[in-house]
């Protein structure tokens, strides 16, 4: 038993109302701990009511669902879409592992970060088992490039083998971009 300053102690009844004497610190530091207790209770509490307000007003979804993911601007490209298509593989308590035709994607969602199609477009055998990340299925979803415009710096018209550009290498045709905006047979 700690040794008791009778000057400047306190009474304290605890929680199972045993009447003890008790130092003002020890005191406070326990008035503190039940108070962080009731806080972290009320937290917890919080937490379920906005998880249960999310899953009204989100509709019902589980494996197998077609699902679109919005891509931010830092993982597409200009052109690209704004959203990928995937499939949900996995839920565990409002948590979802969702795969593309490419792979698995890396990161888990919450049921607020997806829509969920209408129809079924993708089928969970065609989703490879192999974990890629958002950016990459939004490149790979992508009709362009990716992330910026590819462009050749030719400064003639690429015709000729040894002045075929970056562009007619690589199965791309030219854009206005490329070559300073002059003709080319690669468009």
């Amino acid at each position: 038993m700690e040794p008791v300053h009778i000057s400047c102690s306190e009474d304290y009844v605890s929680e199972d109302e045993v009447e003890q004497k008790i130092c003002k610190l020890c005191f406070n530091e326990l008035i503190v701990q039940r108070e962080r207790e009731k806080s972290k209770k009320c937290l917890e509490t919080q937490a379920k009511k906005m998880k249960l307000m999310s899953d009204k007003s989100h509709s019902e979804s589980s494996v197998g669902f077609t699902v679109r993911i919005p891509v931010s601007e830092v993982d597409r490209g200009k052109g690209d879409a704004q959203s990928i298509l995937s499939i949900i593989k996995i839920t565990k308590e409002g948590i979802f592992q969702l795969g593309a035709r490419n792979g698995r994607i890396k990161q888990l969602y919450s049921r607020s970060e997806f829509s969920v199609c209408e129809q079924k477009l993708i089928r969970i055998e065609e989703v490879p088992d192999v974990e890629i990340s958002l950016r990459s299925v939004a490149t790979a979803q992508s009709l362009g490039t990716g992330q910026g415009f590819k462009k050749c710096s030719c400064k003639t018209q690429c015709v000729t083998v040894d002045t075929l550009g970056f562009c007619f290498r690589n199965n791309v045709l030219c854009n206005s971009k490329c070559h300073f905006s002059n003709p080319c047979c690669n468009k």
